[in-house]
């Protein structure tokens, strides 16, 4: 079985924070950010920019 984590997710994992704070951080809600990660909505233009650059960073920003 393969499992498959989304972007938004793999992002906030590589640096290390809590749902709450890695939403604090973007600048969105918590029920966005978890809309993020389980594929039920997809980040806007802006939103994707931040998230490559936090996934990129791999550590707390």
């Amino acid at each position: 079985m393969t499992i498959t984590v989304s972007p938004v997710l793999a992002a906030r994992n590589k640096i290390g924070l809590p749902l709450a704070q890695f939403a604090m951080l973007l600048g969105v809600s918590v029920r966005t950010l978890q809309d993020w990660e389980q594929g039920r909505r997809k980040p806007s233009g802006a939103g994707k920019t931040v998230l490559r650059i936090a996934g990129q960073r791999g550590q707390r920003l």
